[in-house]
């Protein structure tokens, strides 16, 4: 932030408007003589921002120039490239007017025309309320250190707003908000899902399912019905039709007539003919048949045998199949007998088995006493060591000497054991060891004996095993060639069965022969009588001829389409056509049909002008096939017209079910697609909860607000130093600000010890230090604290400090492009920059810029 332009009129001791341009100033002085209005610019420019004035607070109205209405202020500044311009003005009577304005195109734009509104935009643009302004850009009078040596809670509120902490709080306020917000949402998803969803279900779904069904199943019976009273309507058509279809039906009638009589003549020359070939024909089928007897005959000799024993070809694999049973049959005996043998070796090992085990326990059982025997020998040959022992120890003691051994008085002489005991003990030991080892090796010996049987066992039971396979496999083969046999032998099959299935092999050639002879005389017989028939039948074949121009299938068809167009029976025709006729009974069948047709075409004739049509007959029949589904109608065609309608009916209120049925099942989806939002709210709210508890600002606040100190207090330093000629040093820790002093020994004590003049020196550090970090060390984008503005202590400092803070101040300025404005009525400091001198008259103050 860094003022362009102060306006000012009626303001304190400013009677008159004063103007003052800061656009072309960096760094200066604004001087004048005590109780001229210096410090009145200051509180003009925190009128203007913040509508507050320290030594008035926000009774404001007391600093209107006496005699005056009112008063305004107007200050122009810059915040990081945009033109602001602040506009206040106090009535002494009435409310304050305000105006905050921005330059948008050349043109000043109102942003803001509310007091509390205005307020709030200036405390939001320059990142600071009226307390951190009047501690990091101006710093009037009386409150030059107090940001230094003020209470530790101002500090870090102060602290809180130049660095914007609130930010933390906003997080957690706007993780509530979060939260609260997903919790809103959940409830307003069970009460949705609860009123907009309620009986969206797939009970609901079923049921239209359902209603759909009887719909569908209404359309197709009325498609049904009327597709019947559409065939009623079209057979009323066929009956119009019919009358005409009958007259044609006469005149049909008159043209078979002529045909019928031209074929009886015919017929009547054919039946001659055939009575003459015919016996012909029978002589030579009778000779053909005797012979086909005879072959007949002999096949049924030959299919007698083949019942019996089968094919040639049967009876020859038969024959192959009687090898093999022999030869099976001799290797199953053999088998049978090795089977036999290996049985009765298996007995007798089993018993040389149980003796060999029985042999082996009673082996065990010695080894066992043995080695008993042995332990308990060993414990008496140790004993007898032990004795000797102390019988060599004890040689020539007597009572009332010292044991060797102890060290005790012995009460009486100690009785030696004599040596023989020991040669004893190691004899019976010796002679146990000894006993024992046999006892070892006869079990031993009993072991190797029972595997060697156990071998033999198992060798013989894979032998019999082998054999009882190969009898089984064996006895397979006789079964199956047995069976085979016994269809052609029956239950008795002969011991050589090969050479009796030989001898049925001869007596099946015997009779093939017979029956080709037999054939062969059949067949000679039975092309005479085909020679006779072919006669026979060429004469059957112009009698078919003319059978098939007899008009029977022209009058039958005539007689049925007749009827069908009459809807009535007509008179039959008297005669029938013979089923096996001779060419006589033809010919008389031809001449009663040409009679039947003419009575047929007089019978139509009649029924022709007889014939009407009764449009009341289709009527109640179409009534009785649609039944309570339509209302009857009058007519025929208003009866199909109100069929169409119905089906219309039926098929849209189907459709308008179905549309009900997708919309049920899109709402099934969208309350599923919500019930997946209310899972997803709730776990948002859960976890927006436990996010806000974790920026509570009494934690991470009180964390960045150290840190931002020890950085203020470290960058202070750096200012200090060179204020002091490199003598103090600032620290901060335990929530206060200390000086080093390196003169006196790195001596540390607290800032509240300062005289006015090191007071005024570590203010002014840290308020350079805290205008140069403030936007490093703020949590959010915070705008360019541009100005500083001192009001204080240069006059509690010697020639010497003041000097080196002049440097200081003029090398601050050169280097940060940063407007600094100091306020003295000091003249050695003010005559060293431009100033804005303040003049007091008796009209007021006024102001006016001197450049050096």
């Amino acid at each position: 932030m860094r003022p362009l332009r102060l306006q000012l009129k009626g303001f304190t001791s400013f009677r008159d408007e004063q103007e003052i341009d800061f656009s072309s100033l960096d760094l200066f002085a604004i001087a004048g003589p005590t109780g001229a209005g210096k410090s009145s610019l200051l509180d003009a420019v925190t009128y203007a921002l913040y509508g507050w004035v320290e030594r008035v607070g926000g009774e404001c109205g007391q600093l209107i120039s006496q005699g005056l209405p009112s008063m305004a202020v107007t200050l122009e500044f810059d915040i990081d490239g945009a033109r602001w311009r602040v506009t206040r003005r106090t009535y002494r009577k009435g409310a304050t007017e305000t105006l905050l304005e921005r330059l948008t195109d050349g043109k000043w734009a109102p942003e803001a025309g509310k007091v509390r509104e205005v307020n709030e935009r200036v405390s939001a643009l320059i990142g600071l309320d009226y307390d951190g302004f009047t501690r990091a850009v101006l710093l009037p009078q009386g409150r030059f250190d107090q940001f230094l040596a003020g209470d530790a809670k101002d500090r870090r509120r102060i602290l809180t707003d130049l660095l914007d902490l609130h930010l933390y709080e906003r997080m957690q306020k706007q993780a509530l908000a979060t939260a609260k917000q997903s919790k809103d949402r959940v409830d307003f998803l069970h009460q949705q899902l609860g009123t907009d969803f309620a009986g969206v279900d797939e009970a609901a779904l079923s049921a239209e399912r359902e209603r759909i069904v009887a719909l569908r199943d209404r359309e197709k019976r009325l498609v049904g019905v009327r597709k019947r009273v559409q065939q009623i309507v079209e057979r009323r058509h066929a009956v119009l039709g019919a009358l005409d279809g009958l007259r044609g039906c006469a005149v049909e009638a008159r043209e078979h007539i002529g045909a019928a009589d031209g074929v009886a003549r015919e017929l009547t020359r054919l039946a001659a003919d055939i009575s003459r070939a015919e016996r012909d024909a029978t002589v030579a089928s009778k000779r053909a048949i005797d012979a086909t007897k005879a072959a007949e005959t002999a096949l049924a000799k030959l299919d007698a045998a083949r019942e019996r024993f089968g094919t040639i070809k049967d009876l020859h694999e038969l024959e192959k199949k009687a090898d093999r049973f022999v030869v099976a049959r001799d290797e199953l005996v053999t088998l049978q007998v090795t089977i036999k043998d290996a049985e009765a070796a298996a007995t007798t090992l089993r018993e040389r088995l149980a003796a060999r085990k029985q042999a082996l326990t009673a082996a065990r059982a010695v080894e066992t006493r043995d080695r008993d025997a042995r332990v308990a020998a060993r414990k008496v040959y140790e004993k007898a060591q032990h004795d000797s022992a102390l019988a060599a120890v004890g040689q020539g003691l007597r009572k009332g000497d010292r044991c060797p051994v102890c060290g005790n008085v012995l009460t009486v002489a100690p009785k030696i054991a004599p040596s023989a005991s020991l040669e004893r003990a190691k004899t019976a030991l010796e002679r146990a060891e000894t006993a024992s080892e046999a006892s070892r090796e006869a079990v031993d010996h009993a072991e190797d004996g029972l595997k060697d049987v156990d071998r033999e066992q198992r060798s013989l039971s894979e032998q019999l095993a082998a054999a009882r396979k190969a009898s089984t496999e064996r006895a397979k083969v006789v079964r199956e060639t047995q069976d085979g046999l016994r269809q052609v032998f029956g239950a008795r099959v002969p011991s050589d069965p090969a050479t009796a299935l030989r001898d049925r092999i001869d007596e099946f050639e015997e009779l093939d022969d017979d029956l080709r002879t037999a054939d062969s005389a059949a067949s000679r017989a039975r092309e005479a009588a085909t020679t006779a028939h072919a006669q026979r039948t060429a004469l059957l074949a112009s009698l078919e001829t003319e059978k098939a121009r007899i008009p029977l299938a022209a009058a039958t068809a005539l007689v049925t389409r007749a009827t069908s167009l009459a809807a009535a029976p007509l008179p039959a025709f008297a005669a029938r056509a013979p089923v096996d006729g001779d060419a006589a009974a033809f010919a008389a069948f031809a001449t009663e049909l040409g009679q039947g047709l003419t009575h047929l075409a007089a019978t139509i004739d009649g029924l022709v002008k007889e014939r009407g049509v009764d449009e009341r007959s289709f009527v109640d029949e179409a009534a009785l096939v649609a039944g309570d589904l339509v209302p009857r109608a009058e007519t025929l065609d208003a009866f199909a017209d109100a069929l169409d309608t119905a089906v219309r009916k039926a098929a849209g209120d189907a459709s308008a079910a179905e549309e009900r049925a997708k919309r049920i099942e899109r709402d099934l989806a969208r309350k599923a697609e919500l019930s997946g939002e209310l899972v997803d709210n709730e776990k948002r709210a859960q976890l927006m909860s436990t996010l806000a508890k974790d920026l509570r600002a009494d934690a991470i606040v009180d964390f960045v607000q150290a840190e931002a100190l020890r950085t203020l207090a470290a960058e202070g330093t750096s200012r200090l130093s060179y204020l002091s000629s490199e003598r103090y040093r600032l620290r901060f820790r335990d929530e206060e600000f200390y000086v080093v002093d390196v003169w006196n020994g790195e001596e540390e004590r607290s800032v509240r010890t300062l005289s006015g003049g090191e007071t005024f020196l570590a203010s002014l550090a840290l308020a350079l230090a805290l205008s140069e970090q403030i936007r490093a060390l703020a949590t959010t984008e915070r705008a360019h604290l541009d100005s500083l503005f001192v009001d204080e202590g240069f006059g509690a400092l010697d020639a010497e400090t003041l000097t080196t803070v002049v440097s200081g101040i003029e090398r601050l300025g050169a280097d940060n492009g940063r407007l600094i404005g100091v306020i003295s009525h000091v003249r050695d400091l003010t005559d060293q920059f431009p100033r804005i001198e303040v003049e007091k008259s008796q009209r007021g103050s006024s102001v006016k810029l001197i450049v050096r």
